[in-house]
């Protein structure tokens, strides 16, 4: 079944440093890049216009999962989602920051991130606007 999960990129990088075992998914693209937005801006909206700089929105192929689902008037984020323990992550939709030096986590730059992902088998889906 397919999933997403959102994130920056330095929480991405984090993510698949740790080997994490558990993670917590929702059922569409959008819903993933708000959590994205939120985390690579602080800033929690429920409106969503476009992925802000440094945030990776994650495909993921997951067994089944239980949703839990929530009122459409819930003031979070957290409207749909659920937890996965057996996934795997298929590809990376990421919006780098403008800088094209930027340093993400432990000083990798944008070619060395998206080696490390092509080295985990990610496919790196660039969006540039």
């Amino acid at each position: 079944m397919k999933v997403w999960h959102g994130t920056s990129i330095v929480n991405l990088i984090k993510l698949l440093k740790a080997d994490s075992s558990e993670l917590y998914v929702t059922d569409t693209p959008d819903r993933a890049a708000r959590y994205a937005n939120a985390q690579a801006t602080e800033h929690v909206s429920t409106a969503y216009e476009r992925p802000a700089p440094g945030t990776a929105i994650l495909e993921i192929e997951s067994e089944l999962l239980s949703w839990s689902v929530r009122g459409k008037d819930h003031n979070t984020l957290d409207t749909c989602e659920a937890v996965t323990r057996n996934y795997r992550i298929v590809s990376a939709t990421i919006r780098w920051f403008e800088y094209e030096n930027t340093a993400y986590d432990n000083h990798m730059h944008r070619d060395q991130v998206k080696e490390y992902l092509a080295l985990r088998g990610i496919e790196v889906i660039e969006v540039t606007h």
